[in-house]
């Protein structure tokens, strides 16, 4: 970066908004849910190409449970905590402006795995519809919005 560019950046600093923050916030979020969408894709794309290991046989790529790291994707327990809390976060995100919607729809819109899915609906924020859709309950409306 040339001497002559830090004196635009800092301008452009000191007259940002209110309003370009959220537009900000808006792309990571948008790029977050590609993120997501991709990292899901990659791993259908690898049990296809290289199959699931048979359970009970341990293989040198696949070792026995206890010689695991904290997760088979090598997350730490923080992690994935996190990790499940922005899924819930981009869930009730997604139904605040939805309104309701199925699981399914749900799990292709915000870039949850749909074998994660059932579980993350039980969360309080949630709320199952008479329709067998789910919408955000009392507690997620008033964290959310």
């Amino acid at each position: 970066m040339s001497k002559n560019e830090q004196p635009d950046i800092l301008a452009a600093l000191e007259k940002a908004t209110a309003e370009d923050l959220a537009k900000i916030d808006k792309q990571v979020a948008a790029l977050k849910l590609r993120l997501d969408g991709l990292v899901a894709l990659r791993r259908v794309i690898h049990y296809r190409l290289n199959g699931n290991p048979r359970r009970g046989v341990a293989l040198a790529s696949h070792p026995k449970k206890k010689d695991r790291p904290a997760s088979a994707d090598g997350e730490e327990p923080a992690e994935r905590g996190e990790k499940t809390r922005q899924q819930i976060e981009r869930i009730a995100a997604y139904l605040l402006k939805q309104g309701q919607s199925r699981s399914a729809t749900i799990a292709n819109i915000c870039g949850v795995p749909l074998g994660s899915i059932s579980q993350l609906l039980k969360h309080h924020y949630f709320q199952k519809t008479p329709d067998d859709a789910y919408a955000l309950s009392n507690a997620g409306k008033m964290a959310v919005g």
